[in-house]
C-alpha cells in the first residue's frame, strides 16, 4: 500500500482528468495496482527500478508497477475516464 496518495480531478465536457501523486514503499517483487478500467492512462512518471506492466489476464487492474528493488518511490500518474451517463 503507497504511504500517500494525493488526487486532484477535474471534470469537463463528460469527462473527469486526475493527475495522482504516489508516494510509495515498496519491496522487490511488490505490485501497485494504478489503473482500473474503464479509466486510461494518459502519462506516468516513475523511477527507473520500478516497471509499468498490463495486469494479467482477467484481473481487476488494467495497469500496474512493479517494484525492481527495494526502496521508496515516488510516482506521478495521470488518467481520463468518461462520466458516468447517469452523473
Amino acid at each position: 500500500m503507497p504511504e500517500s496518495v494525493i488526487q486532484e480531478v477535474r471534470v469537463a465536457d463528460g469527462f473527469a482528468t486526475a493527475t495522482v501523486r504516489i508516494h510509495w514503499q515498496a519491496e522487490k517483487g511488490e505490485v501497485l495496482p494504478l489503473l482500473y478500467e474503464p479509466a486510461v492512462l494518459t502519462h506516468v512518471n516513475y523511477p527507473k527500478s520500478v516497471k509499468l506492466e498490463a495486469a494479467a489476464p482477467g484481473a481487476r487492474s488494467a495497469q500496474q508497477l512493479v517494484a525492481q528493488s527495494r526502496g521508496e518511490f515516488d510516482i506521478e500518474v495521470q488518467y481520463q475516464i468518461q462520466r458516468p451517463s447517469w452523473t
